[in-house]
């Protein structure tokens, strides 16, 4: 939060380029982050058991979901 705010600060009381404030902004909260998490993904070794589910049982756990969503908002 506070990266936000003082990247808020900066960005409104100075004279730049809004490119290079996009570019710059897009790397810090976008870019930087997804780098991080997909080098993580990549170094972690595997560990405990592996779960498989078949996709007809995503399929129909969704569409019970999807079923209680719509009633739980009709009846709210």
């Amino acid at each position: 939060m506070y990266a936000i705010f003082a990247y808020l600060k900066w960005s409104c009381f100075k004279d730049i380029n809004k490119v290079l404030e996009s570019v710059l902004f897009g790397f810090c909260f976008g870019a930087l982050p997804f780098g991080l998490f997909l080098t993580m993904f990549i170094i972690m070794p595997d560990f405990g058991m592996s779960v498989q589910i078949p996709v007809y049982w995503l399929i129909g756990i969704s569409i019970v979901f999807y079923v209680l969503a719509t009633y739980f908002k009709k009846t709210s």
